[in-house]
């Protein structure tokens, strides 16, 4: 497939472009309380990764308007909201309205009660996506490794246009990866994380929907995301903090504040990444005995995991000197 070649060459020479010369319209990531980076960084590298894969789509002629043409608008008001940081609502009404098009335009009835729990659900990765997108290497990884997975899926079950449209995020994002692994030269920014969420959330739903894979599928491929913000998410609703601004609670930003390096935690969810992707191919032809137990399995694992970085998180706040 010569797509993903020209996807990966294209983000390539672009975000080498805006590495190499930071242009004066690129916006800079500045550190600050909530942030784990030290030195000022160009973000917007994201925008390489979706013209890298814009262009892989337009040469295979796999673009279909139901998911393409929402994901351009996100990244255009998502470059917006990188330059001139748009209020959450002017964001939030975007992303549901992008979600709504792609339920509204994709060639298949649902009931108005699935329609809107995919148009909720499409929203929430969009979103858990972007808050994610905070160490080195850590979207992208998630987005080669998720987009990837989609991709493999998506030519076991015939669909060559899917497999493609896939390929050419995972392969565009490979550029970007070569110089956002720590230290991070220019970083994803919403531009990048949002639209890509968008992608992640209506593909899972569309290849549920053309009987790719079943619904648990999208949700195991990128459990490693879903897990941590989920969970961080709904502990900060329980606090009643404002939710929607920036923090440092995500479980891998506790990892880096303890003391991981940002190439330390890449490695470790790059393994869950790969696990679970894996784990989920697997299981697409797997009996349903199997199933069950696989995911009880990751489940757990997430579990326990979450539960020992809650107790090192505890004690690293009772040790002197801890911040």
């Amino acid at each position: 497939m010569i797509a993903p070649v020209i996807s990966f060459l294209v983000a390539l020479l672009i975000v080498y472009w805006m590495v190499r010369y930071r242009p004066a319209w690129l916006p800079m990531d500045h550190p600050n309380a909530r942030s784990l980076h030290q030195h000022p960084t160009p973000r917007a590298g994201g925008l390489a990764v979706m013209i890298g894969a814009a262009a892989g789509w337009l040469l295979a002629s796999t673009w279909e308007l139901a998911w393409a043409g929402p994901a351009v608008g996100l990244a255009l008001i998502s470059w917006l909201d990188d330059r001139y940081d748009l209020p959450i609502v002017f964001r939030l009404t975007a992303q549901l309205c992008a979600a709504l098009v792609f339920v509204w335009l994709i060639p298949w009835d649902l009931p108005w009660s699935l329609s809107l729990v995919a148009v909720l659900a499409i929203v929430w990765v969009a979103n858990l996506y972007n808050f994610m997108d905070g160490a080195d290497g850590l979207a992208g990884g998630m987005t080669m490794v998720g987009f990837g997975a989609y991709a493999i899926a998506a030519g076991m079950a015939g669909d060559v246009s899917l497999m493609t449209s896939a390929s050419c995020v995972s392969a565009g994002v490979i550029a970007f990866m070569l110089f956002n692994v720590s230290p991070a030269k220019i970083f994803m920014g919403d531009v990048g994380a949002v639209p890509l969420g968008f992608l992640a959330g209506a593909w899972g739903v569309l290849g549920w929907m053309q009987g790719h894979w079943p619904v648990w599928f999208p949700v195991l491929v990128f459990s490693p995301f879903i897990v941590d913000a989920t969970v961080t998410l709904v502990r900060r609703l329980i606090r009643r903090d404002r939710f929607w601004e920036a923090h440092r609670e995500h479980a891998y930003q506790r990892l880096v504040r303890m003391g991981w390096s940002h190439g330390r935690l890449l490695k470790v969810e790059i393994v869950l990444m790969a696990g679970s992707s894996t784990t989920a191919i697997a299981l697409l032809h797997a009996s349903e005995a199997a199933r069950v137990v696989a995911i009880v399995v990751w489940l757990g694992l997430y579990l326990v995991l979450l539960i020992l970085i809650e107790r090192q998180w505890q004690t690293y706040l009772v040790t002197p000197g801890s911040r």
